[in-house]
């Protein structure tokens, strides 16, 4: 399997290698990848990283969006609310966040066409 992380921080990638093993890492789009993660600090990557996301995201591909915590120390103007409006229009939309460590945190988005709205769903 491919995966593209692109501008991942100092030592993510070397945290990835025990789970990473068989999978072939890119941080430079090359194709199509079943599996797309960026980290971003800035709205202007997000609106860049949505344009190129249908030539490099899979039908189906997991697509986590990583941008920091208000709490880190790292510069930048993303939060969850920022990142699910830049991403409106696109065919991608936001079905969870999860936090990767005391600075970044992500959110996994699908294509719109494979998410369940919330008043379709059962009883939980």
């Amino acid at each position: 399997m491919r995966a593209l992380i692109i501008a991942p921080p100092p030592g993510y990638l070397k945290l990835l290698a025990p789970v990473t093993e068989g999978l072939t890492v890119s941080s430079r789009a090359d194709g199509m990848y079943p599996f797309v993660q960026v980290f971003a600090t800035r709205l202007a990557e997000i609106r860049a990283f949505a344009r190129k996301l249908p030539k490099h995201a899979a039908p189906n591909a997991l697509v986590w969006i990583s941008y920091p915590k208000k709490t880190s120390k790292v510069e930048g103007d993303l939060s969850r609310d920022v990142i699910r409006e830049a991403m409106n229009g696109t065919g991608w939309r936001a079905v969870s966040i999860v936090a990767i460590d005391e600075v970044w945190s992500a959110l996994r988005f699908r294509p719109a066409a494979h998410v369940r709205s919330r008043s379709k769903r059962g009883p939980d």
